[in-house]
């Protein structure tokens, strides 16, 4: 098996099985999946392969990422000309479930030829649902919990003041997900919440924030004590949800470094990620 170190494996054993509560039984046929940028799937996850046919998902391989990596499966395969998908999910190592809890990457599986090449991607509808390509993301320093004119490089919002731009364009994530915003400084890396598309996030302007209110919006203000913005990196991930990992997930679509510090209402334009560096997968089934 071509497999990087930091690859750790769990496959589906028989070769002809039940996964999880499925009434169908599947056969399998041999296959390698290829997994590009899939990172350490954090504190208590695990990264999980299936099948879905006829409404019911067949498990086949639990991995968990850190490494590119090409692995040899045993892939559960219906009948010729059964419509089926592969997903990959992320989902926590103790789950006992008979489908997954937060799908990240899908694709067709092709039933109708005796040797098949599978693409997994984020957009499919099984999957994330979008590769954010028609997302955007935007912020500002400032700091509505203080009065001070002076300290507005403390404070970062994906919010505009002057209330003329959205400054977050982003797609619902399905079930299993949620956005989550960074500052990542000298000092170290710094979450500023959790996050919908709408609203406040998961810690208001945070435990760092002054004693007035934040905007109605994702963001916080690092007053107490100080952490000073400008020249740092601000991004915005994809996390699993629930998920009590301190460290960000790999998932990053959005991110602006070596930041400015202007003056509100002006906003600031993040970067929107190459989707070469997104989580994808390619599963060739071979004829037994």
């Amino acid at each position: 098996m071509a497999m990087k170190t930091r690859i750790l494996l769990r496959l589906a054993v028989p070769l002809a099985f039940l996964a999880g509560g499925c009434d169908i039984e599947l056969d399998t046929r041999p296959g390698v999946l290829s997994v590009r940028n899939f990172g350490d799937a954090g504190n208590g996850l695990e990264y999980r392969a299936w099948v879905l046919s006829e409404g019911e998902y067949h498990w086949f391989l639990s991995f968990s990422g850190g490494d590119d990596a090409e692995l040899e499966v045993n892939v559960p395969f219906p009948d010729e000309e059964q419509p089926a998908s592969v997903v990959i999910s992320l989902d926590p190592v103790s789950l006992d479930d008979d489908a997954p809890r937060s799908s990240l990457i899908a694709g067709r599986l092709d039933t109708f030829s005796t040797t098949s090449e599978n693409y997994l991607q984020l957009s499919d509808e099984l999957g994330l649902g979008t590769d954010f390509t028609q997302a955007s993301a935007a912020f500002v320093l400032d700091t509505p919990t203080t009065d001070d004119p002076d300290d507005n490089g403390f404070g970062v919002w994906f919010h505009d003041p002057s209330g003329t731009e959205p400054a977050l364009n982003l797609p619902q994530l399905p079930q299993g997900w949620i956005y989550e915003g960074w500052v990542e400084t000298a000092a170290g890396r710094f979450s500023t919440g959790r996050f919908n598309t709408t609203g406040t996030d998961s810690d208001g302007p945070g435990l760092t924030a002054g004693e007035s209110p934040g905007w109605n919006a994702p963001g916080q203000d690092f007053i107490e004590p100080p952490l000073p913005l400008a020249g740092e990196t601000i991004a915005i991930t994809v996390e699993p949800d629930p998920g009590d990992d301190p460290a960000a997930f790999d998932l990053e679509p959005f991110v602006l470094k070596e930041i400015n510090n202007p003056t509100p209402p002006e906003l600031t334009w993040m970067f929107k990620t190459d989707s070469l560096r997104h989580p994808s997968a390619t599963l060739e089934v071979r004829d037994e």
